[in-house]
């Protein structure tokens, strides 16, 4: 090798030396940077170096020439040439090595400037990060700005902390990967001059070459060292800098987790700050919604009390008052006082539901500060539940352990359960972790039971259990019940394992009750005989041999899955409480069980909680970690959750309760006031009423008083009448009863009697007339005297309702004339109220003489005249206390009345009692104090006994009282609700206390005061003692009294008490009352309308019955007069026209009677001679019909088909139905003569007593006792005649036996038609059990033909599909880009394409199979009948979701075909004829006669019809042939479809694989349409920007910016005119670059697409059945269409293009 090639290949070898950093050698405490002192000394050594190089170089050149000859003098002149030669190899060698160093100089120069530079950009690119970072946490440092920001805002700042970080981090790496590029290019540019150095000085060739390769060697050392030292110090130094990003990104990291700290804390402080806010603000302590609620109530209560004063005005303006109108009007006030009552709880209930809205808001509220304060968790770290959840779904959806989760009970249904649980917002609440919680532990209890039975070597019992649970999973209702005891064995074993979890234990053990309930249920346990036997044998073979109880050992046991997950939920784990009813034992009888009851929930209940058990300790290791991780972090979740709850009870429930007692106060206030001043104002208003209707009713009460007296009056002259009329009706009843007994008398005697007794009553009614005539006439004249004492009670009551006296004014001088005296002594005085005149009487006004206070001091007001009191006059008067008008406050009178009358009451006094509040204060009084007091007052007004006797036996009892006892205390004190004794004060010491602690005392003093008995008295030890504890009681029930006292003025005041006021100082409703002056009025104007409409009426009723009684007497003096002139012509008319009537009516009546019996008598017998002729003749019928009958039944043998033998049954139900319409015709047409017939003739009878008429009945002349004299000979009659009808009922009877007999043959007659018709069944194989096979048959045959016919309709739909599809597809790619119709096919879900392919592969497969059924194909072998796989896709460029939304739609839209039910049409006919023949030979084996089975096992008949059948469809031109026709005409469009045909191809129509590729291509063109428009969208967004930029720029360029002093302002204007054109082009750079480049993936994803949519559809369309495929059918003609030549074909299509 040469010496350049060996230096090459060194420096080569040096170059590619790996790397090994300095930094990881040694140890790395040591590693250290150097100082500048000696990187500057290294500097200036290699500087001193190259100087002393240069300064030597003529010492150089002439060291260079040591091989030659030193003496000068000699000259060369023999070579000249080589001499010259020789001396310019020198210069090129030496020019040549001092360019390679000036190169090195430069070349370091140039490399020291990049390190230098590559050192200010990293230092300016770290400042830069490290203020980045700086800036970020002065923003998070902010506490009033990272309060107002939420969690994202944080984890945002932390991202952008990151960036930073690896922003710095890449920097740091960029600048270690500058300084490596910088000591490449260093030894590429040094090795490549090197090279350049060694082939010049080669070329030159002045030095040997082991003398270059030493120069060369020397270089690449010197170069190699300088780049170890720099690559050295390099690593140095990155180190520093990445040790102090580490510091730097820890020192981040750690700040900014200390600041999320803070913010959790700011969040968490200013949510319950804000909360406080909230519920301290008007929202809540006076809400809106309560100000418009009180406004509106109280407008409605000034409109019911607008309402109540206009019913007031009502009252007063009645002249009269009317109790109708009264009770109406305080009907009207009870309706205001209702709607009072329903306003005030409608405004409650309105006060009650702002308040339950502002509470559940409120609580709201706080739930939602609840959740906020979890998100933060700002006490405690909230665990994240949400990840292992999401790894539970992982495990549920994984299909992998589908089958592990069919064999493991409920532990898919548990586990979803947990992961719901573990993502449900009110994990928050103790109400769903705690059962979470416990669903986990009772999941984790079974996972070391492996272990702890692999310890114990019975680790077979667990795979017993679990194969013994998968066969009662497996088994049928009938095959549990011998499992059920196995079962309990096995869990019996399992729970004598020592050290299982306890909770393990207890379901196990909860378990095994169940299974014992359900033994005991089954009768199991108890059994006998060979049931029990195998239970045994059982539970030894599950004891012995594990497995075998449950699934194969080689197959796929519980035991032996693997890789499976799941958990175990509280309600699966659970224990059911309830089961449903079990059937009763099973019974056990002759050797074998009869199936009991099996209670299948409670069954599948054991086995699910068990095999969950059991198969949750073959979960995934991993899971299984996850899991126990997860009931620490739900641990963790209760911590936070109780911390939290903590938190919010003691920030919330003081300013919630404060809200609710504010809602609470508010509204009793309100409600209380309303409630009092409506029972006032109503009070008031009721009193009122009730006063006018108490007028009202005495008014009234007078009218009814006097209308009764006048209609007592004359109910008095009315019974006078009426006595006298009943009196007088009895006596003319009894004369017409004797006359009418005179007009019905059969003979003399009756006659007499009668006519005596008529005369007789005829002089009694004369004297009756005198005596009513005077009682009359007393009533009449007793009328007036009870007027006038009605009218004098009735103005005594009206005076006392009114508050006066009513007297004569005789009795009323003294009055009058005392207040007369008090008139003129007020006159002399210079007073000014009303003067006695000239005549010395006071002046008459408004009909009032005088009004005046005669018992009070001063004058009173109450009307229009005032007078002033005498006190002499007025004091005498007052003495007369015997006198009516002793308490009068007034005197009211009429001008012309001669009564006066004196006022009691004045109309202010009346007004002020009816506006005092309600009766019944002390209701709302302490009831308890009250109680107490009254027993008090009771008490002491009746004193205990035997006080009474204190007073005079204390001389005696003084000298024998015994003295106190030392240690005696006072039992009448005791200690006050503290436990503190009372000690009672002295008067001295009590005159000391003075307010509150006065009051303090009194209270204390009545609670802690003890009411003794009186034996407790008694026994008190001295009688000081016992008056020291009388005064004591005294003063206590005063203190009660007057506290009682006080709290009755204060309720009272409450009721004129001011309005509420709400939270602002606002009313909250009004105060109403009626009107107190206008009351007044209104009784001032009722007293004086009263007493003078009284006193007219009364003068008027005086003259009105006065009048009355003279009228009364002269009238019954008129009707006297008038009786007596028309009572004295009846005694003559009594004789002449009752008397002789009656004696001639009696002769003919027994006549007619007569001749009645003779009629009927001779018809009864014409009927029964006609019945008995018919009874003969229907008799003879009977015995026809039964010898027909049997005649016919002896032809049924001789039947040869079924039709003649139902023919004959025709006949003979025609015939018995015949004879039974015979028989009911015979049967009603006798009846007629046990019916009709005697019904006529009684009805002769019943005629003839109709036809007799009775005195009674007003028409006849027949008396009572001749009228029952013919009804008893006619009831003879009667009697003949019912027993002919009894003799005629009986041959009636016996003829419908004889009918009976005769329709009986027909039960021989059917039963020998059964007969031949089971011989005729079974010899034709017909009828309804032994054409049972035949009809199977037909059916099953013609189910085939129905599959095949709906499989052949089917493949019609599917081509009419792809038709429309590709029709549709080519109609859309017509109309070009935009249309509405390319817009849907863009849109269309699934894509065309796929739609189409799906559609040819169902066409292919189900044309295939019909093929197939058909037999159509001769050589299936050359179609593969497995569908085509290709690679591509349904959906371009579309997600996962888009993707499975696609299929879904794609399965929906290509519906699934019905196959048929034989493989082939053949086979289907073969199958029914083999079901045929075995169940005909089966049917008849059973019925013992397969003699009449031909010699092909089935009768010849039916033989037949197997052939025939057979011949219809699989015979030429048959059911197979028409659909093999069919489906080669499917087959011929399907190639038209696909444009297989017409040759050439038809230009107008798209096959179904073009229109995939159309539709392929229309979708990418499409896309890349999109991706074009879409960019140029966003460019032209940018443009907008950027030409509204340009325009302000040329705006801005005005003609002063060309001034010197303007240079500043036009090239900032000029550099930004720069930056936004270097920005434009920029831009456009890119939109062209991103343009391209999206077209070209475009382009690529479409060719891509466009070769796996071609290759799918040429598989497909290569697989299909063509009509080349199918065989031939009856009448093809077996010719071979010649091939056209290139040249027809061609031409074929020019004519089809030229015709288009």
């Amino acid at each position: 090798m040469s010496l350049k090639a060996r230096a090459e290949m060194g420096l080569l070898a040096t170059l590619d030396q790996p790397r090994v950093s300095a930094a990881t050698q040694g140890p790395k405490a040591k590693i250290s940077v150097p100082p500048a002192e000696t990187l500057l000394a290294w500097r200036n050594s290699h500087e001193k170096m190259v100087a002393f190089r240069a300064a030597e170089e003529d010492r150089d050149a002439v060291a260079a020439l040591n091989h030659q000859p030193i003496d000068p003098n000699v000259r060369h002149k023999e070579l000249p040439k080589l001499a010259e030669r020789a001396k310019q190899k020198r210069v090129d060698h030496d020019s040549f090595l001092k360019q390679f160093e000036l190169k090195l100089t430069e070349i370091s120069d140039d490399l020291e400037i990049r390190v230098m530079h590559a050192s200010r950009g990293v230092q300016k690119a770290t400042a830069s990060n490290d203020q980045r970072i700086g800036e970020t946490f002065g923003e998070l440092n902010q506490d009033l700005l990272l309060v107002t920001k939420d969690h994202q805002y944080v984890l945002d700042s932390w991202d952008e902390i990151h960036a930073v970080c690896e922003k710095r981090f890449a920097d740091i790496r960029g600048f270690a990967a500058e300084l490596e590029g910088i000591e490449r290019d260093r030894a590429r540019v040094v090795a490549t001059e090197l090279r350049q150095l060694v082939e010049r000085l080669m070329g030159v060739a002045y030095m040997p070459g082991t003398e270059i390769e030493r120069l060369v060697e020397e270089q690449a050392f010197e170069l190699n060292t300088v780049i170890v030292l720099n690559r050295k110090s390099h690593a140095e130094l990155l180190a520093l800098m990445e040790k102090q990003h580490v510091l730097v990104c820890m020192d981040a990291r750690v700040s900014w987790e200390a600041r999320q700290k803070a913010w959790r804390k700011l969040r968490h402080d200013h949510a319950i700050d804000m909360f406080q806010e909230e519920l301290g603000s008007k929202a809540y302590t006076n809400p809106p919604a309560r100000i418009e609620l009180f406004r509106k109530a109280e407008e409605a209560q000034q409109a019911r009390q607008a309402e109540r004063t206009a019913h007031m005005a009502k009252l007063g303006d009645m002249t009269l008052p009317e109790s109708a109108v009264v009770s109406e009007l305080l009907a009207e006030f009870e309706k205001l006082n209702g709607r009072e009552g329903t306003a005030i709880d409608e405004l409650l209930a309105g006060i009650e539901d702002i308040r339950t809205t502002q509470v559940a808001n409120a609580e709201q509220r706080r739930e939602s500060l609840r959740a906020e304060l979890h998100e933060y968790g700002a006490l405690e770290p909230e665990p994240d539940l949400g990840s292992v959840a999401t790894q539970i779904d992982a495990v549920l959806t994984d299909s992998s352990l589908d089958a592990f989760f069919r064999g493991a009970g409920g532990l898919k249904h548990a586990l979803k359960e947990i992961s719901t649980e573990l993502r449900h917002p009110d994990l928050i609440y103790a109400r769903l972790l705690s059962p979470t919680i416990k669903g986990l532990q009772n999941l984790l209890c079974g996972l070391g039971l492996p272990e702890v039975l692999e310890v114990q070597g019975k680790a077979t019992m667990r795979e017993s259990l679990c194969n013994t649970l998968e066969r009662l999973r497996l088994a049928s209702k009938s095959d549990v019940i011998p499992i059920i005891p196995i079962l309990l064995a096995q869990v019996n074993e399992l729970l004598t394992v020592k050290e299982l979890d306890p909770l393990l234990q207890h379901y196990l053990g909860e378990a095994k009750e169940d299974l014992e309930s359900l033994v005991r249920d089954l009768d199991i346990m108890t059994g006998g005989g060979g049931g029990g036997g195998s239970e045994s044998r059982s539970g030894s073979d599950s004891r012995s041999h594990g497995g075998r109880t449950g699934t194969s050992r080689t197959g796929t046991g519980a035991g032996s899955r693997k890789g499976s997950a799941s958990t175990v939920g509280r309600k699966s784990i659970a224990r059911s409480n309830s089961r449903s009813s079990r059937g009763g034992g099973a019974a056990h009888s002759g050797g074998g069980w009869e199936q009991p009851e099996v209670n299948m929930l409670e069954v599948r209940s054991v086995q699910k909680r068990l095999m969950m058990l059991m198969q949750v300790s073959e979960l995934d290791k991993i899971f299984q970690e996850t899991l126990s991780e997860l009931l620490v972090m739900l641990r963790q979740k209760e911590v936070c959750n109780s911390i939290v709850d903590q938190v919010v009870a003691d920030e919330c429930t003081a300013p919630l309760d404060a809200r609710k007692a504010e809602q609470v106060e508010v509204a009793d206030n309100v409600i209380r006031f309303l409630e009092r001043n409506t029972s006032h104002v109503h009070e008031v208003s009721v009193r009122l009423g009730t006063f006018y209707l108490c007028v009202a009713k005495i008014l009234e009460m007078h009218s009814k008083h006097d209308i009764e007296l006048d209609e007592k009056t004359e109910e008095e002259l009315d019974d006078s009448v009426d006595r006298f009329k009943t009196a007088d009706d009895q006596r003319t009843a009894d004369i017409g009863h004797w006359e009418n007994a005179l007009r019905l008398a059969a003979g003399d005697e009756d006659l007499e009697i009668a006519y005596n007794q008529v005369i007789k009553l005829l002089a009694e009614v004369q004297e009756s007339y005198y005596a009513y005539h005077k009682d009359a006439t007393e009533c009449a004249e007793a009328h007036p005297q009870r007027v006038f004492a009605e009218a004098a009670s009735f103005m005594e009551k009206l005076c006392e309702s009114l508050g006066m006296v009513p007297q004569p004014a005789e009795e009323a001088a003294e009055a009058v004339a005392a207040a007369e005296e008090a008139a003129r002594l007020a006159a002399s005085l210079g007073s000014n109220k009303p003067q006695v005149g000239a005549d010395g009487r006071l002046p008459v006004g408004a009909e009032v003489e005088m009004l005046l206070d005669l018992n009070q001091d001063g004058p009173i007001r109450d009307g229009p005249d005032v007078g002033v009191v005498d006190t002499d006059k007025a004091l005498a008067f007052a003495d007369r206390e015997a006198h009516p008008w002793a308490s009068i406050v007034g005197v009211f009178k009429l001008s012309d009345s001669a009564l006066s009358y004196g006022m009691t009451k004045s109309c202010e006094l009346i007004v002020e009692n009816m506006l005092e509040p309600p009766d019944g204060l002390e209701e709302e009084g302490d009831e308890e104090d009250e109680g107490e007091g009254a027993q008090e007052d009771e008490e002491e007004e009746t004193p205990a006994e035997g006080e009474a006797d204190e007073a005079g036996e204390a001389d005696e009892n003084e000298e024998e009282e015994e003295p106190e006892p030392e240690d005696w205390e006072v039992p009448w004190w005791q200690p006050d609700e503290s436990g503190e004794p009372f000690v009672s004060l002295a008067e001295e010491d009590m005159a000391a206390l003075a307010g509150p602690a006065l009051a303090d005392y009194v209270e204390r003093k009545m609670a802690c005061f003890k009411k003794l008995t009186a034996e407790e008295v008694e026994e008190l030890p001295t009688k000081a003692r016992r008056a020291e504890y009388k005064t004591i009681k005294s003063e206590v029930r005063d203190i009660r009294r007057a506290k009682r006292a006080s709290q009755m003025e204060a309720i009272r005041m409450s009721y004129f008490s001011e309005p509420p006021v709400d939270g602002d100082g606002n009313s909250c409703c009004s105060r109403v009352m009626l009107p107190s002056d206008g009351m007044v009025t209104m009784l001032e104007m009722l007293r004086f309308t009263l007493v003078s409409d009284s006193e007219t009426k009364h003068a008027a009723r005086t003259k009105e019955v006065t009048e009355l009684c003279g009228e009364r007497k002269d009238v019954l003096t008129e009707e006297l007069e008038t009786r007596l002139r028309l009572h004295w012509p009846k005694k003559g008319r009594v004789e002449t026209r009752i008397r002789q009537v009656r004696e001639g009516q009696l002769i003919a009546h027994r006549q007619r009677a007569e001749r009645h019996v003779r009629a009927v008598n001779q018809k009864n017998s014409a009927h029964q001679r006609e019945f008995d002729s018919l009874v003969a003749q229907y008799g003879e019928r009977c015995e026809f019909y039964k010898r027909s009958l049997e005649d016919l039944e002896a032809t049924l043998p001789a039947q040869e088909s079924l039709a003649a033998l139902q023919g004959v049954e025709g006949k003979c139900r025609k015939m018995v139905a015949g004879f039974k319409d015979e028989c009911e015709e015979a049967l009603d047409d006798l009846t007629r003569f046990t019916e009709t017939e005697p019904h006529k003739l009684h009805a002769l009878s019943m005629h003839l007593i109709d036809a007799t008429y009775t005195f009674e009945s007003g028409e006849g002349d027949y008396s009572q006792q001749e009228e029952a004299d013919l009804r008893a000979h006619l009831e003879v009659l009667d009697k003949s005649i019912d027993a002919a009808v009894a003799t005629r009922v009986a041959a009636i009877d016996a003829l419908a036996e004889r009918q009976v007999t005769a329709i009986g043959v027909e039960a021989e007659f059917v039963k020998a038609f059964k007969s031949s018709l089971q011989e005729l069944s079974l010899r034709e194989a017909i009828g309804m059990k032994y054409g049972a096979p035949r009809r199977n048959a037909q059916e099953r045959l013609r189910t085939e033909q129905t599959c095949d016919q709906n499989s052949k309709l089917f493949l019609d739909g599917l081509l009419d599909q792809l038709e429309d599809l590709c029709v549709s597809t080519r109609t859309a790619i017509q109309a070009g880009e935009g249309s509405k119709a390319l817009e849907a096919l863009m849109a269309a879900t699934p894509p065309r394409a796929a739609l189409l392919r799906e559609l040819l592969l169902a066409v292919r497969s189900l044309v295939m199979r019909r093929a197939e059924y058909l037999e159509f194909m001769p050589a299936p072998e050359r179609i593969d009948s497995a569908a085509p796989v290709s690679k591509a896709g349904y959906f371009l460029n579309a997600s996962k979701s888009e993707i499975a939304a696609g299929n879904s739609a794609l399965k929906a839209a290509v519906p699934a075909y019905t196959v048929t039910l034989a493989p082939t049409m053949a086979a289907a006919i073969d199958q029914l004829e083999e079901r045929c023949r075995s169940e005909t030979r089966k049917l008849y084996e059973d019925e013992g006669r397969p003699e009449l089975l031909g010699p092909e096992g089935v009768p010849d008949a039916l033989k037949e019809w197997l052939a025939k059948s057979r011949d219809d469809v699989l015979a030429p031109l048959g059911v197979r042939d028409t659909s093999r026709a069919a489906l080669r005409e499917q087959v011929t469009r399907l190639e038209r479809i696909i444009a297989k045909t017409p040759v050439p191809v038809d230009p107008n129509w798209t096959g179904a694989p073009a229109a995939c590729l159309e539709d392929c291509t229309a979708h990418a063109h499409h896309a890349a349409m999109r991706s074009i428009e879409l960019i140029e969208s966003r460019f032209q967004a940018q443009r907008a920007v950027w030409d509204a930029a340009r325009a302000k720029h040329e705006a801005a360029l005005r003609p002063q910016m060309g001034r010197p002093d303007a240079a500043a302002e036009r090239e900032a204007l000029m550099a930004a005119e720069k930056a936004r054109c270097d920005e434009v082009k920029a831009a456009v750079k890119a939109v062209r670059s991103t343009l391209i480049d999206g077209q070209l993936n475009h382009a690529a994803s479409f060719v891509s697409t466009l070769r796996d949519q071609t290759s799918a559809v040429l598989l497909i369309v290569d697989t299909l059945v063509l009509s080349d495929d199918l065989g031939y059918l009856p009448g093809d003609e077996m010719i071979e269409k010649k091939r056209k030549s290139l040249k027809r074909l061609k031409k074929a299509q020019r004519r089809a293009s030229a015709e288009a």
